[in-house]
Order: structure tokens, then sequence, then C-alpha cells
């Protein structure tokens, strides 16, 4: 059986006004409740709490007297629970008459023959919820006039009821306690509320705002949410959420060029929109003959020379629509023959549109009329020479 005590104690000066007389306590306790239902009488959990003073005084007829008084933290009501050498009296369904009744208060007073003291106990049996509170001894004079005046916090902690992790889009709340990602723990905020649960206890509310902005690489993990009272007395509650990717199949339109060889900067520019957020993290290009993908922002250079320095970029235009081109520094044969992929998405979601660019035939066969033209007029000379 658990017990835990409070001291509150003065020395005895006989002859002394009651205004030289002085009590005192000491550190708060910090107690688990009792189990509800209590299977083992093993694990009742009880406290005693002491209040030693040292007035000569003191009597059953003399209204110099001791009192404990109890503040609740469930109700916030002051209670009256002992006064003098009596327990409080009042109807049974006050506050310290119920208590006695069921046994779950304790009061006793002791004298010490060697020093004249009087300890006054209050004894707290089987420690619930409802004992959450403040606790004061007083020394009264008269009966009214407080002479010294201690308080003693009494404590019942209880575990976390509940965790509750959620994502936060856009302005939505976010409510997440002592986030973990990656291993990284966020703590230290500050209560932002407190309230009563079932009328039996205390309950504290913790809230932790943290942005943290995922890409394309991070959204297959687990996030979890923990949270615990200090002082180990309990295991912490968690609540987990597995983030997978799941990308909407966006659509892909892009503009249908005709170039030349020996063209510069010919640019191939595509337009991604979806139902849900297009993001640029998720864009790339890549030629279809050969695995290598081509990074946005960089302009590359085949390492082979077959397609000279190539550069792929992005720009978001809305929340749900993203221009993505690729741009040729210089067009070859090659280019014309490829088939470029413009990729959207990581994984199993990849989602892939074919694009290439068409080669404008009209310059070569203006070349051959020309020649053939002048050979008409040249023949058609040459004739008319002979005539």
């Amino acid at each position: 059986m658990a017990t835990q005590e409070f001291e509150c104690d003065t020395h005895k000066r006989p002859g002394v006004i009651a205004q030289e007389a002085t009590i005192s306590v000491n550190q708060a306790i910090v107690v688990k409740p009792t189990p509800n239902p209590l299977t083992n009488p093993g694990d009742r959990v009880d406290i005693t709490l002491q209040c030693i003073c040292s007035r000569t005084d003191l009597s059953y007829y003399i209204k110099n007297k001791v009192i404990w008084n109890f503040t609740s933290n469930v109700d916030g009501k002051n209670h009256p629970v002992t006064t003098s050498f009596y327990k409080y009296s009042g109807s049974e369904s006050a506050y310290a008459p119920k208590h006695f009744g069921k046994g779950h208060f304790d009061f006793e007073y002791m004298p010490d023959p060697a020093s004249g003291e009087m300890t006054f106990i209050l004894k707290i049996n089987g420690v619930t919820y409802s004992d959450d509170g403040v606790y004061t001894c007083s020394l009264l004079q008269g009966g009214t006039t407080v002479i010294d005046q201690k308080t003693v916090q009494v404590t019942v902690v209880h575990p976390v009821d509940s965790v509750n992790l959620s994502l936060k889009q856009g302005d939505n709340e976010l409510f997440k306690i002592h986030l973990m990602m990656n291993g990284e723990k966020y703590s230290n905020a500050p209560i932002t509320m407190k309230s009563v649960i079932d009328n039996q206890r205390p309950s504290y509310m913790k809230k932790i705002d943290k942005t943290y902005d995922l890409t394309h690489r991070e959204m297959e993990q687990v996030l979890s949410c923990e949270a615990n009272i200090p002082g180990g007395m309990y295991q912490p509650q968690v609540a987990s959420m597995k983030l997978k990717v799941q990308i909407v199949k966006p659509t892909i339109d892009c503009e249908n060029i005709t170039r030349s060889i020996g063209d510069n900067y010919v640019s191939i520019e595509c337009t991604i929109t979806s139902q849900s957020d297009v993001m640029c993290e998720m864009v790339s290009w890549q030629f279809a003959d050969r695995n290598e993908v081509i990074t946005l922002g960089e302009a590359v250079k085949d390492p082979e020379q077959k397609y000279d320095i190539v550069k792929a970029e992005c720009t978001a235009v809305d929340e749900k629509t993203a221009k993505t081109t690729l741009t040729i520094y210089k067009a070859n044969a090659a280019h014309f023959k490829a088939v470029y992929y413009v990729n959207y998405g990581v994984g199993e979601h990849m989602h892939r549109h074919p694009v290439s660019i068409n080669l404008d035939t009209t310059i070569s066969g203006s070349n051959l009329v020309v020649p053939l033209s002048m050979l008409v007029y040249i023949v058609m000379a040459a004739v008319s020479k002979l005539l």
C-alpha cells in the first residue's frame, strides 16, 4: 500500500502569544490514483497530511484552533474538512461528512507529551482523481484571525487519454502532440487548455504546431505522434499515420512544334493540370531511348554527343497547373528522330507522356525549286539565242 506524508510543524513556547506561533509544510505530493476497479488491496494508494502546532491554548473549549480546508481542482470549490479537534460537521451530503462516512477520509490528533505540540492528521484512503487539489492548514486565533497558514498541493496524475495526428493542407488547423519525423521530436509547447473530464479530474491539453514541407521523396513514411505526462509514471500514448504518395493522373498537353535542323534554342512546352495539387518537384524529362533523367534547372550535355545540350525547367502557374519546357540548344538530326517523355510522379505512380519534334521539310523543297527555275531560264535563253 503506497503511503506518503505531509508535515506541518511549529515549536511550543509556553506562555507566548498566538501571533508568534507558526506552521510549515513540506513539498507537494504527486501520486497516481488508486486503480479502479481495485483488484489487489495492496495497490490502494493512501496519503497522510500532518499539521503539528505549538499552541498551548488549543483545547476543546478555546477558539484558538487548527483547521484543514480543501480546494478542489475538479470543481474549484473550497470544502472545510476539519475544525479544531473535530471532523467538519454538516449535512450528510456535505463534502467532509460524505467522505468521512464512507471511510475515504480519516482524522485524528496526537499530543506530544515531551514537547506539548499537537499533531492534526488527515488521512486520505484510496486516492482518486477527485482528491486533486490544494489542502490548507491554518492556525486561527479567536476562531477567525489567521495567525499562520500553509498549503499542500496534491496532484493526482493520470495517463494521456488520446493522441491525435493530422496533416495540414492550406490554412486548415493542424493539431499534434510531440510530432516525431525521422526521429526528430518537437516538444515544450505551452498548455493551451484546461478542462474537466467526467467531473472527476482536470485535463490538460498541449498543442504543437510545426511546419514541415514534404517533397515527393518523403511521402512514403510513417509519422508518429507521442504524448506523455512528466515523471515517467505511465507509458506514452502514440498515434501513427502511414503517409503514402497517391498521385491523381494528370493531364499533360504539349505543343506540336515543327523546327529545322540547325535551329537554336528549340523549346518543347507542356502544360500539366490535375484535380490535385501539381508540384514541379514531381516533374522530370527523359529520352525514350535511355533511362537517364534530365534534372530540372540544369543544362545537360549529352556525353555521347548525340543530343548536344538540353535543359529542363518547370514553373508553377497555380496550385493545379504547371508549365514545363525542354530546351534544345542546337537541333540536330537526332533530335527529330527522338521521342521525349514528360514524367510526372514517382515509382509505380509515375505518369509518362511522349512528345516529339516535327522536322520542317519545306526549306529543303524550296532549295530545289530555285535551281530548277534557273535551269529552265538558262535553257530557254539558249534556245532563244539559237533562233
